[in-house]
Order: C-alpha cells, then structure tokens, then sequence
C-alpha cells in the first residue's frame, strides 16, 4: 500500500458527532409532560427485566402485561397486527437497526410507556402510533416515514393521541414524506372525553416534506417548542375545536405554506370526510412564547388562549440553533452517543466499519487503545466523532479503530528530524504515515497532548486478521456452530455459517450490515460474490448471504479497500458564508459514529471514489473535487468562521476529502492554447513538473495551483517527453493563439505541434476575470430588463389552486422534477410524454401518452384534458432530445425527429393553447431552450441550431403577443440551463473528456417552479453566471473560437 497524501492540520479535525457549543443545549432525558405531571415521572420499565427480541412474535409477547419491563429490538419485523403495548415498559430499538413494518403500535388503557429508537415506515390501515386512554407516554429519537406521493388518505397518522390521553412528551423524532403527522383529539362525538385531557409536549422534532398536522389538535393543550419545520404542504401547527397551544422557539424552512393556524376550517387534504369545501370546526386557540423564526410561511391566529406558560420546567435552545441541534439530534441512533449516568448498556457497533469494533470501558483513553490494538492513537480520535477527549472517555460508545501498523511511543524532546532518522524513513515518508502532522512538521509534537503520542512508523495494512488475542473483546459477528446451508444460499458463500440472511427488496449494504452488526470487510469475506467497492448493488433479492461465519472458516487475513487522505477543502471564489461545494454529489447525514470508512463504503456503494467528512456527521460523495477547492490552510477542518466567535451553518464548514484511487480526479477547464520558444510556460512559486504525466494525474498533483499544463519539451536533446507543470503566473513571453495555423491531429487535438500547450486551470475566477467588465454590464442589462418587461403589462394575479400547469416531458429528467413541485404545492399540473412516469403520481397531476410531433395527437390530447380537467393556463415546453454526433453521423430521420420535437412541438402546443390566453389576458408560455442556443461546440450542431431557434421563436411570440393581439398580460418566459444530470447525458458525464460542472435536475425545477409561481417573465439562465455566455456572439471572433475550442473535447469519446 503506497503511502497516504499530507491531510490537513491536526487541529482541523477536532469536530464531534455533536458539536461541542450545541452541547449544552442538547436534552436526553424526559421533559415536558410526560416528566411533570400529577401523576409522577414517566420511567417505563425501568427497575423490571431486560429482554432482547429479534422477531415479530417474541415482541408481541415481550410486551404484554403490566409489569415493568424493558424490551430491546434488534431487527427487522413485520408485524401481522397491530402491537399492543403494555404499562410499565420501555420499548427500545437497538442501534440503527430496529425497524417495525406491517402494522403499528398501539397503546390502550395503558401507563407509563417508553418508545424509543425505533424506525416505523409504511403502515397502512392504521397509525404508526396510536395512543388512546393511556397517560405517560414518551415517544423519544424514532423515525416515521412513508410515501407524501401517495396522497393525503393513502396513510394515517404517524403519532395520533386520542380519547383522553394525558401526560405526553414527543421528542427528538425525524418525522418525513408523510401526508398527516401527528393529531391530538378524536372529532366532536368524543369532545367530552377528551376535554381537560391531551396534555401534550412536542420538542426538538424534526419535520421534512410533510402535509399537515405538525400537530393538529383538538380540546387539549399542546405546548409545541424548538422544532424545525422544512416544506410542510399546508398548516405545521394547528389548533382548533377549543384547542389551546403554546408555540415557542420553532424554525419553518423551505415552502412550508401556513406555519400555524387557529381557524377552524379543516382542509380537504387534511379532512376525514369526502367533501371538496373540507370540515368547518370551531377556531382553536394559540399563544405565542419566545420567537419563532416563520420563514417564508404565513400565520393565521384568529384568537389567543391563556396558555401562556407551560407549567414546568424546560431549556429553550437559542433559536439561531434549532435547525443544527434537530438535524443532529433528532432520529434514530442518537441515544446512545450521551448514555445516562449508570447505565451501561452496550450500544450498537457503528455503521459498516470496516475494521474491529471496540466499546469503551472505564480508564480507557487513546494512548491505551493504541497500545493494546497496535493503531494510532491520533486515528482513534480523528475517526470516531463521539470521542471528546482522548484522555476522557465516556463510557459504553462504540468506536471503530483504524488499521493496523508498527507504532513508536513519542518521548519528550523528540522531534520529525530525531524520530525519522531513528526509525531510518525521511521525514517526508514520516509525515505521510502520520497525515495530522503538517508539511513544516507542525502539531508535532505539540499535538500529541490531544492525540496521544502512538504515531505509525509503517503504512496502515488493513488486514483484518481472524486470530482473537485474549486481550480482545467478545466478538459477536462470528458463530460457534454451523447451520444448515439454505436452499436460497448465495452458491459462492462460506458454507461454514451459523447464521444467514435473505435479502429483500430496498435492502442496501448499509442495513444489512447494521442489522447483524457486522463489518463490510468480514461480509464480503464470507460472501466472495459481493463487491466490498459496489456491496449494494450485489445483493440480490431472495438470495440468503452468510451474516455470521465461523471463527475457523475464513482465510488468515483479506485486505479491505485503502483509501488517500487529500486535506481539507472550502470553496476558495464563492460567498464567505455560502455552503462549501468542494464535494457535490450524494450524502449520508446523522449517522453516528460516521468513520472514514463507513463513509468509503457509502460511496463506494454508488460507484463514487471521491469521498469527504463535513462537521463530522455528513458524508459526501463525488466522482472527482470541484473547481474553486482549495485546501483550508488557516482554519483546517473547522468553521471558516470560527475565529468570529459567530455560530455557521454546518454547510458553511470544510470538507475533509478523501480519494479510493491514488491520485485525486479534480474538475478542470482548458483557458486555451499557447505558444512559447524554450520556456516553460507558467512561472511562479508553485512552479514544480514531473515527466511522462497523464493530464489527469497532472491535475490532481497541481490541484492547489492556479494553472497547470502538459508541456512537451521539444528541446531537450534526449527522447521528447510530456512534462506536468504547474504555476500561479502565466510566463508572460508565451503567446496565445487565436487562429489555429494547422489542423487537428488523428485525435482531434488541435494544439499539438512544437512549441504549442494547452493550458488549464481549476480558478474560475481566472476565467471569469477575462470577461468581468462585460458580467458587469449583463447584470446592469437583466436590471433594466425587468425594469421594461415589468412595465409592459399590468400586474397579474395568480390563483395556484384554480391554475393548470400543462408540461411537455414530464416523464423525466427536469420534467419530472417539475411535475412533482407543482402538485406537492396544490397546482393542478398535466404531464404529456410518449413515456409513462416512472414512479405514482400525486392526486393532482395527470399523466397523456401524447406524441408531441403529430398536432393532431397533441389537438386530441387536448380536448381529453379540457373534457377532464380544464384549460391550462401555464404551457411549459420542456420535451427535448440530443444526439451528440457530429455532422456526418447523423442520419436523415435523426435530424427530422430532433427538429419536430425541439423545435416544431413548441408551434403546435402554443397554437392550441394560446387562443384561450389571449382571451381571457392570463397565461403563461414558458419555452425550456439551452445554453447551447449561444455556443455550438463540435458533435453539438443538430441540438444547438434547434435551441437557437428557440429563441427566435421566444421573441418573436413576445412580439405578437404585444403588438397584434394585444396580450401583454399573456406572460413570456425562456429558460437556458446550463449542463444537467439528466438521462439525456447520464452516460455523457461518465467520460473523462467532460469536466463541466452538472446541475442537479431538482435544483433547475426548483428555479423554474419558482420564477413561474412569482409571475416572473423574461430570460432565466441556470446557473445565473450562464448568462454571461449570452454575448458571445458579440465577442471579438478569436475569443469566440477560444471558448469553444475550449469545449472542443466534450463530445468527443461518446454520444448522449
């Protein structure tokens, strides 16, 4: 194994599992209701027996009865019925694992009862949680999801409180995708019952993409503080039928539409009955507390109560917070990172740790563990997040520990230079196999009063050796006996097994692991068909896979995947206090502890060998580092504003990056072609090269300059080599070339010749620098186009809930993504595609097989749609395809159908559809044109000339909807996105020639959603710095040829 890159200062990596200044706002035990009552303090089982069940019988019978006890599950189960839980006991899910499907819990006529830690998904026929006549129930740290696409009635609740119950705190919980939430109050046939009773406490929960009842109550007092809210359809909170709810310190975010609520109106998407006017209720009652933070969301209180103050003690996190301390707090696996005083439960192992687990016990501290286990100490503390401090261990947290190596214990007055000599490396292999210690030596050995003083002296194995000494703990992932073989056994799995598992359907790596405690390492040991770098997408369903082999059945050791440290990265040119886009692609959030590995095996697991730890609790994968990332030298791995005694959000903190291949694959653009004599091209500090480079492993190896190059030295008087360059400084002798002399080589490289380098750069400010006097000037140009196109009409108005979305391609890519924002804000909204959608469409959108090149298909679908639904008065355009093919490639019929669906399909759908615009002055056209409508680059000419014609044909409709028919109300709007993540050029972004940043489709529909619900019209390029790109023609003629040269080798090893 080739010795690890230099990783950023030690002092960098200092983060936890739980920030150290949200520490203090953190509450673990029971508060609110259900700990001050009448009554007494909620403590479940406690003092009663502990039983550990893993199927969906033993936990119906483990929890019947009244007497105390504590019932721990681990697994998955399927439950035929509805679970009735007992009084006096503590319902616990074990780690990350205890997952309860089928049929929900039910607590009736029932007292004093915990639930905790437990994942319920999916449950239809009844709620997830029902509690009823009961008193002292604390729900605390589950998880409750399900499918918001289904509709409204798909599913019931997720925690309903009803008939009288009394006393209950709901707290920590991850409610998502789910239509209704929580309601408290059965309807009025039970007013009776229940009024005096419902006293009910929601904080710290955490609700994403929900519909309504965040909670709903009715003839209770809820006091609702310190939540975060992100996109609720409709009301978050609210209180009706006499209910009276206190509402202190909560957070909305994102297109949450009401925040909270007293009228009295239940909606229909909330309403138990039928009717498309909803329920009317008498008004409910609200008060507020300390200050919300309503974001965009609107408040409707038509009378206040008298529940001003909750009676009972209680700590409010700052609400600058609130969203930090929920996300990281709220959910599954959170419980046991702060165990309570004397309890010394063990908790779970982390997830997909790709070595031995260890769980602290008293006197540990890294100096020993490093001893015992022969790892680093400094590793010990930088992978595992939940260790505070290295010579001060909490008890009972599982920590995973870092490969293998030789070790040095470090004396005093030792320093780089005594310890390397003496171990006889150099000092620079010295550093490498200790990554925390900076380049000039720094943090050494000053560091090791955090880190311990076990330092590597030999490169981490990582071997994963089956011997046990005695000093090693108890391992359950191994058996003691064999079992019989399956008769849906995986044919290459170790026969000698004590304990398997069938895969089913939505089972990924990450849960299956987690389920059987097990490493990634030792389950593809045990299962040789399963690829430790693509484990997901091996498993195949209804297969059984050995989850437990036997300690004599495996190969004396088998090497897990070895990754590069590469430092720590910010986005060097954006906002200060913008997110860091060092890594963009898929991430896993809130898992805890999140180790360097469990992080490699997620993305490897995507097929994505560029990984990174931000804040110590998200994990971010890529296929390679963006431009702009430059290693955070001043701060390391902590808050860029940390030295601002100010609180940043987590986004706004570096990433930690880390590579499964050697050399790091970095995002690049080529500024053009230069010609020098004998120099080399850049000049500078950073000044370095090495011979016979790949372009690739040049930018990797010049990724903190500004420019690097592959310069052929055609003077030297030995063979001709490519040498890697890099520099801060262009060599101002070498000349650029605006006119290319000759033709391209066989490889359509069209800068090759003596004395000629294509020159690159990861800085897009250096590029945005040649043409910023004319962003300047775009910026000034889009203010004054608002200006006029504002003028030109009279302000419109917009009643989304009668309005009609119709949407061309809405079966996929940008299309889709559109069609799901619309109806999950209550539009009504019509997809036409030749394609079927591929998921089940929400009650108010509508899918029409229509071929949108036959006017005649089109005229047909139209009259359905007007028949069924009414006449839309928003058209998007968005259908398009692309070839990629150059010129003589393609075919006749090719060029026919892209021109009938780019270009033509926009005539027929706006001749049906403009008619009733203009007549009743309101609607809106929106054409989805491209980038590509003002630079065509080589395999691009058939796509470019139908969006350029786009934008005639955006003009020219302004134009006669102004000037011959009098519309100016009839809205116009063009679109140029830039490149997309799209099935339209998935497999084009896979290809080493393309380096282009990628948007992701939600995040242009999310842009286009929102410039169409505004009433905005005019031009809206994706990104907004696309824009700049409008001018090119007007640019002089070599720097048009310099731009698209530069784009020359997008297309050229594959077509879309």
């Amino acid at each position: 194994m080739k010795l690890s890159s230099v990783l950023c200062g030690v002092f960098a990596t200092l983060t936890v599992a739980f920030p150290k200044e949200y520490l203090s706002f953190a509450t673990w035990g029971v508060e609110g209701y259900a700990k001050d009552n009448p009554i007494g303090i909620t403590t479940g089982g406690k003092g009663g027996k502990t039983v550990t069940v893993t199927t969906a019988e033993e936990l119906v019978a483990a929890v019947k009865g009244t007497e105390p006890k504590i019932v721990k599950l681990k697994g998955k189960v399927t439950l035929p019925s509805r679970l009735k839980v007992g009084s006096n006991t503590s319902l616990i899910g074990v780690g990350l694992t205890a997952h309860i499907t089928g049929a929900g819990v039910d607590v009736y006529h029932g007292d004093n009862v915990i639930l905790r830690n437990l994942k319920i998904t999916h449950i239809l026929d009844n709620d997830c949680i029902t509690i009823r006549n009961s008193t002292r129930v604390w729900v605390d740290h589950n998880e409750f999801a399900s499918d918001i696409n289904q509709g409204p009635d798909h599913y019931d609740g997720q925690v309903d409180i009803i008939r009288a119950s009394d006393w209950i705190t709901v707290s920590w919980n991850y409610f998502h995708d789910h239509w209704k939430s929580s309601l408290v109050g059965n309807d009025a046939t039970f007013r009776d019952l229940d009024f005096g009773h419902l006293h009910v406490t929601y904080h710290h929960n955490y609700w994403r993409n929900m519909g309504t009842r965040g909670p709903a109550g009715r003839f209770g007092h809820q006091h609702v503080y310190n939540n975060l809210y992100e996109d609720f359809l409709y009301q978050a909170i609210h209180s009706r039928s006499d209910n009276q709810v206190l509402v202190e310190g909560n957070v909305f975010r994102g297109n949450t539409s009401e925040a909270l609520s007293t009228y009295g109106l239940v909606i229909p998407m909330d309403s138990p009955n039928t009717c498309t006017c909803g329920d009317e209720e008498l008004d409910g009652y609200a008060n507020l507390g300390a200050k919300n933070d309503w974001g965009k969301a609107g408040v409707n209180i038509t009378q206040k109560g008298n529940f001003y103050k909750a009676d009972y003690k209680y700590k409010l996190t700052p609400l600058k917070l609130v969203p930090t301390v929920a996300k990281l707090g709220a959910g599954v696996g959170r419980i046991w990172i702060f165990p309570e005083k004397g309890d010394t439960r063990p908790p779970p192992p982390p997830v997909a740790c790709l070595s031995h687990i260890h769980i602290s016990k008293a006197n540990d501290t890294c100096d020993s563990l490093a001893l015992e286990y022969s790892v680093s100490s400094a590793e010990i503390f930088i992978n595992n997040p939940d260790i505070l401090d290295c010579y001060d261990m909490v008890e009972d947290v599982p920590i995973c520990l870092p490969f293998q190596c030789n070790t040095y214990q470090v004396k005093e007055n030792d320093t780089c230079t005594s310890v390397s000599k003496s171990l006889g490396i150099t000092i620079k292999d010295f550093i490498s196999l200790n990554p925390w210690i900076r380049n000039d030596c720094g943090y050494f050995p000053s560091g090791t009063i955090t880190l311990g003083k076990f330092i590597c002296t030999t490169p981490s194995d990582g071997l994963y050796n089956r011997t046990i000494s005695k000093s090693d703990p108890a391992d359950s992932n191994y058996a003691d006996e064999v079992v019989p073989r399956p008769e849906n056994a995986d044919p290459a799995a170790n026969p000698q097994c004590g304990r398997w598992y069938t895969v089913e359907d939505g089972d990924d790596c990450r849960s299956v692991l987690g389920q059987h405690d097990m490493s990634l390492s030792l389950f593809t040991a045990a299962n040789p068909s399963i690829s430790p770098i693509n484990c997901t997408t091996s498993l195949i369903p209804g297969q059984a896979y050995c989850v437990a082999p036997t300690k004599n059945s495996l190969p004396e050791s088998y090497r897990s995947p070895a990754y590069w440290r590469q430092g720590c990265y910010f986005s060097a040119n954006q906002d200060f206090y913008g997110p860091t886009r060092a890594l963009t692609g898929p991430r896993l959030s809130h898992i805890k502890p999140l180790s360097i590995s469990s992080c490699q095996a997620y993305c490897l697991s995507l097929s994505l060998p560029v990984f990174g730890l931000r804040n110590g609790d998200t994990c971010i994968c890529d296929d390679r580092l963006r431009m702009d990332s430059r290693p955070n030298k001043i701060w390391g791995c902590g808050s860029l504003c940390g030295s601002a005694n100010g609180v940043c959000s987590p986004e706004q903190h570096p990433i930690e990056v880390f590579s499964s291949q050697e050399h790091l694959a970095v995002e690049y653009v080529n500024i053009g072609c230069f010609e020098s004599k004998k120099e080399y091209v850049l000049l500078e500090k950073d000044y370095i090269y090495w011979r016979d480079g790949t372009l690739e492993e040049c930018a990797s190896f010049c990724r903190e300059a500004d420019y690097f190059a592959l310069q052929t030295n055609y003077y030297s008087s030995v063979e001709q080599h490519n040498y890697c360059v890099c520099g801060s400084q262009l060599n101002p002798s070498i000349k650029k070339l605006r006119k290319e002399k000759e033709s391209a080589d066989e490889k359509g490289d069209i800068c090759r010749g003596e004395g000629r380098t294509n020159i690159y750069t990861t800085n897009s400010k250096l590029l945005i620098g040649v043409i910023g006097t004319i962003g300047i000037c775009l910026i000034i140009n889009k203010i004054l186009n608002r200006i006029v196109l504002f003028k030109s009409s009279t302000t419109q108005s917009w009643d989304w809930s009668k309005e009609i979305v119709l949407i061309t391609g809405g079966s996929g890519g940008i299309g889709s993504e559109m069609v799901n924002k619309f109806s999950c804000r209550n539009v009504k909204v019509v997809s036409f595609d030749i394609l079927p959608p591929k998921g089940t469409l929400s009650a108010n959108a509508h899918f029409y097989k229509v071929d949108v090149t036959s006017p005649q298909s089109i005229h047909e679908a139209m009259k359905q749609v007007r028949q069924e639904i009414g006449d839309p008065s928003v058209l998007i355009n968005n259908a398009g395809i692309a070839l990629g093919k150059d010129i003589l490639s393609c075919t006749a019929d090719q060029i026919k159908q892209m021109v009938q669906v780019n270009l033509l399909a926009h005539f027929w759908l706006v001749q049906e559809l403009l008619p009733s615009m203009v007549k009743q002055k309101h609607g809106h056209v929106v054409t989805i044109a491209s980038v590509a409508s003002f630079i065509t680059i080589a395999s691009n000419i058939d796509y470019s000339c139908t969006k350029a014609a786009l934008v005639a044909f955006h003009e020219g409709l302004t134009q006669d909807l102004k000037h011959r028919y009098n519309a100016r109300d009839v809205l116009t709007s063009i679109v140029f996105p830039y490149w997309v993540r799209t099935p339209l050029i998935q497999n084009l972004a896979t290809h080493s020639t393309f380096h282009d940043p990628l948007q992701e489709p939600n995040d242009v529909a999310e842009a286009i959603v929102d410039h169409v619900l505004n009433g905005r019209r005019g031009d809206l390029f994706l990104p907004g710095y696309a824009g700049l790109l409008s001018g090119i023609r007007g640019f002089p003629t070599w720097m048009q040829e310099m731009i698209r040269d530069g784009k020359a080798g997008v297309l050229r090893e594959t077509s879309f």
